[in-house]
């Protein structure tokens, strides 16, 4: 890397412009080139042994340019990375400004930080969550005592703490890059499309269909992919605040529920996954006793 420069887009967002030396582009390229010609199968000739002004009219330039970026600049911008201190919190987005041959490169790299949510006044939340609700309906340790009334107690925990997500979200302010909600719709609409093809129908058609349109379906992921996010990173802030841990006898009994060994084996390697669940968990269950 000869230089770069960073500049801060605002929410959460940061731009990268990186100047790659001509020297170094050369070197790698010439390295590259070689390496494509072994891969060069010409009429005569064995492949890869070819004269290089023959083979070399057959190599793919824009493809050896190609691996050459693949090569210089993850370097390059993992120095930037480290220089500025930036985690980004998605792939990189990545745009090649100048890539003129002689010359140096210059490539626009913007990243997205992660999101950084205010938290709503969640103790009142709770409170007053548990105020609207009937007596008979606030789920409290031990209500489900009695086999008869387990269901019952399930359903209004479930009831309760679903609309202290929602006041939680609704209270809750967060700035977040638009890559990373550009990131999340179009992993949205990807897989609806893909649904949607399973029943021989096009996005617009299931649109009108559900009597709406792209555009408000679009507007509605939007508002759900931030409504998660402020739940997901507002849980992690509480979890925080109440200092909860996940201890091993905790994942221990968890596994200890798994009769199968092959099934129990699994879950052990994947014991952090499993951990954050369990966290999860327990900050619910603290939200729900406050």
């Amino acid at each position: 890397m000869k230089n770069y420069t960073k500049k801060d887009l605002g929410k959460g967002t940061i731009e990268f412009l990186i100047t790659l030396d001509k020297d170094v582009i050369k070197t790698q390229f010439n390295t590259a080139f070689d390496e494509a010609l072994q891969d060069v199968q010409v009429e005569g000739f064995r492949k890869g042994k070819a004269p290089k002004d023959i083979a070399s009219k057959q190599v793919d330039r824009e493809k050896v340019y190609q691996k050459v970026i693949e090569t210089v600049l993850p370097e390059a911008y993992e120095e930037a990375l480290k220089k500025e201190n930036v985690t980004p919190a998605t792939q990189p987005h990545v745009e090649l400004v100048n890539g003129k041959e002689g010359e140096d490169w210059v490539v626009k790299i913007t990243v997205a930080l992660r999101p950084v949510v205010t938290l709503g006044d969640y103790k009142k939340i709770v409170k007053d969550v548990k105020g609207d609700m009937k007596k008979d309906e606030i789920w409290v340790p031990g209500k489900d005592a009695k086999p008869e009334d387990k269901n019952k107690a399930e359903e209004n925990k479930r009831k309760m703490l679903n609309t202290i997500l929602d006041k939680l979200a609704h209270d809750s302010t967060i700035e977040m890059s638009d890559l990373i909600m550009k990131d999340e719709v179009n992993r949205r609409l990807t897989q609806l499309l893909d649904d949607v093809k399973q029943i021989g129908m096009t996005v617009e058609e299931y649109a009108r269909s559900k009597n709406t349109t792209l555009e408000a379906m679009k507007a509605q992921f939007e508002h759900e992919i931030e409504d998660m996010y402020k739940i997901e990173l507002g849980l992690e802030k509480i979890s925080d605040e109440a200092k909860i841990t996940v201890e091993e006898s905790d994942l221990a009994a968890m596994f200890g529920n798994i009769t199968d060994p092959k099934a129990k084996e699994q879950a052990q390697k994947n014991a952090y996954f499993y951990a954050t669940v369990i966290k999860r968990q327990k900050t619910l269950d603290h939200l729900l006793s406050l």
